[in-house]
C-alpha cells in the first residue's frame, strides 16, 4: 500500500531544524494540506493530509529534500471517511 497511496491519509512529518530548515523556509516547500504544527526544539512537527496527488510521500518528503531539508514520516493514518483501513 505504500507506493500510489491516494487521498484521505493525514501524516505527521518531523524536519530536522538546521541553518536551511526554520519554520518560514519549511513553510513555503508545503503544499496547503500540509502545515508547520510545533517546533520541538531539534525538530519542527508538519501535519497535514493527502489531498489531489500532494502526498506525503510522493510530494512533501521530495519536495523538501530538493532543499536539502530532512525529514521523515512519524505517523500515518486514514482520515476517517476516507475509505482507507474500512471495509
Amino acid at each position: 500500500m505504500v507506493a500510489q497511496r491516494k487521498s484521505g491519509l493525514w501524516h505527521r512529518i518531523h524536519v530536522v531544524k538546521s541553518l536551511l530548515a526554520d519554520r518560514e523556509t519549511v513553510e513555503r516547500y508545503l503544499p496547503e494540506n500540509y502545515r508547520v504544527m510545533a517546533d520541538q526544539g531539534e525538530h519542527l512537527v508538519v501535519e497535514g493530509h493527502d489531498s489531489h496527488g500532494w502526498t506525503a510521500e510522493g510530494y512533501v518528503l521530495p519536495r523538501l529534500a530538493s532543499g536539502l531539508i530532512a525529514a521523515k514520516i512519524v505517523a500515518c493514518v486514514p482520515v476517517p471517511g476516507s475509505g482507507w483501513g474500512e471495509s
